[in-house]
């Protein structure tokens, strides 16, 4: 049997803690515009685009703001929460980048936050890091669309069909899919319900060699239903 290609993994809420950071910063900004940050909104914004972000705070807004300016003072704030304090790793995440590296298995960080904010979180890294970061602002079209997993399987020299997307949320499981990697979930905020379509894992420490081998194989993996 052989491992996968390649790991692409998704930032925040799969390697990172940062969606408390995101929450805290959005519901700054938009009440500043006289708005107030609700669960709904949040579960519209998660995973998704930054101007998708930014169109649902503005349409909460009473206030109008320009959009862009929006997105480089949303990225400034989140960057500026994770230099004070260093990335928010998730609890099974430096394990997770150490058991890859001595694998030999490439690893590329892949999200829609801006490079800002993802080369903050690289630079943070446990030893051995990522190879590489394709963030949101650097394809032309971010997750749903498949772009930046494709991007960062042609950077890595990886067949996108023999690598491996680590996702949590749907819109990011739309991406894998839509790239043509195999797809394991590991749910984090968002609920994320059974699928031929993709495995689903409790948590980056059940991504272990064999684990790893059986994905690689095609085998549709699901502890939830175990």
């Amino acid at each position: 049997m052989s491992l996968p290609a390649a790991l692409l993994v998704d930032q925040d809420g799969t390697m990172v803690d940062t969606e408390p950071y995101w929450e805290e910063s959005e519901a700054a900004l938009l009440a500043e515009l006289g708005g107030t940050l609700t669960p709904r909104m949040r579960e519209q914004m998660i995973g998704g685009p930054l101007r998708r972000t930014i169109d649902v705070m503005l349409a909460a807004a009473a206030r109008t703001r320009d959009p862009e300016q929006m997105e480089i003072d949303l990225v400034e704030r989140v960057a500026a929460k994770i230099e004070a304090s260093g990335p928010p790793w998730m609890p099974a995440a430096p394990d997770f980048i150490a058991r890859t590296r001595s694998l030999g298995i490439p690893l590329a960080l892949v999200t829609s936050a801006w490079a800002r904010i993802a080369r903050t979180v690289a630079d943070g890294a446990p030893a051995g890091g990522f190879d590489l970061v394709v963030a949101g602002d650097e394809v032309d079209r971010p997750k749903p669309a498949p772009d930046a997993y494709l991007e960062a399987a042609r950077r890595l020299g990886a067949p996108i069909g023999d690598c491996l997307v680590v996702e949590d949320s749907p819109t990011g499981i739309r991406a894998g899919l839509a790239s043509g990697a195999r797809v394991v979930v590991i749910p984090g905020v968002l609920p994320i319900g059974p699928s031929a379509d993709y495995s689903r894992l409790t948590s980056l420490e059940s991504l272990t060699a064999t684990v790893l081998e059986r994905l690689a194989a095609g085998e549709r993996i699901d502890e939830f239903e175990d």
